[in-house]
């Protein structure tokens, strides 16, 4: 009843025909606008979350307080002079510390 071939007006016809030639003017410069009008879009929302950033960065640093001094390094072998100096090696008592009565270790002898 109904032909195979659906009706297809002259232009149309003539769009298919310049697409199917120059396939970059309909799909590859669409995409490159799209790229690059994307990137111009989403500049904003980046400019907005690195602002945002960076203020709650300052705000963190102005809260902590300063330190002016210089942490130095600790060095192993200078410690170990340094406390050797000092003279109180054997200068210690072992003492046992208190502990809870429920986390005393009690075991039975029968």
């Amino acid at each position: 009843m109904f032909g195979k071939k659906a009706f297809r007006s002259k232009g149309v016809i003539d769009l298919n025909k310049l697409a199917k030639k120059y396939p970059f003017v309909f799909v590859g410069i669409p995409f490159i606008f799209s790229t690059v009008g994307g990137s111009f879009l989403l500049l904003p929302m980046q400019k907005t979350r690195y602002e945002l950033g960076d203020t709650t960065i300052k705000a963190e640093k102005e809260n902590v307080p300063t330190q002016n001094r210089v942490k130095k390094r600790l060095n192993m072998q200078e410690e170990y002079f340094r406390l050797q100096q000092e003279g109180e090696w054997d200068d210690y008592d072992i003492k046992r510390v208190a502990r809870k009565p429920e986390h005393e270790p009690v075991f039975s002898t029968k």
